[in-house]
């Protein structure tokens, strides 16, 4: 009964320290150069208005995490950060497109800045709220 209590304590440890699952899959954030952006010039106070950001991750992994905003004002200055999960990706500088919502409480003229790239480029888009 003692070698049979062995037996089984030495399989448990053998099956559970083959696991995969408790391998870690690697996630690298970061901010991510904005190329192009598309929304509307015009709109009403209240009304939501979704702003089409398009931008550059440096592999097939790279997706859209999270928009960072620093409010000025009527100036917006946004840098989107893109995570990377996985370990066998493609190496291609690949495209995404993710949608900014924003609501006006206020009428006035909006200026929205998406960072670019280094030494402080922007995208810029204006939306006149009425």
């Amino acid at each position: 009964m003692k070698k049979l209590s062995w037996l089984f304590l030495f399989l448990f440890f053998v099956i559970t320290a083959c696991d995969d699952d408790d391998e870690a899959i690697p996630i690298v954030d970061g901010p991510v150069p904005v190329t192009q952006v598309q929304g509307p010039d015009n709109m009403t106070v209240g009304q939501t208005a979704e702003i089409e950001v398009t931008f550059r991750v440096r592999n097939e992994c790279g997706q859209f995490e999270r928009f960072e905003e620093v409010v000025s004002g009527m100036t917006y200055t946004i840098t989107v950060h893109a995570e990377y999960i996985g370990q066998a990706c493609a190496q291609v500088i690949t495209t995404r497109t993710e949608g900014y919502l924003f609501t006006p409480t206020t009428a006035g003229t909006y200026t929205f800045r998406f960072w670019s790239g280094e030494n402080n480029q922007f995208v810029t888009h204006t939306i006149v709220v009425q």
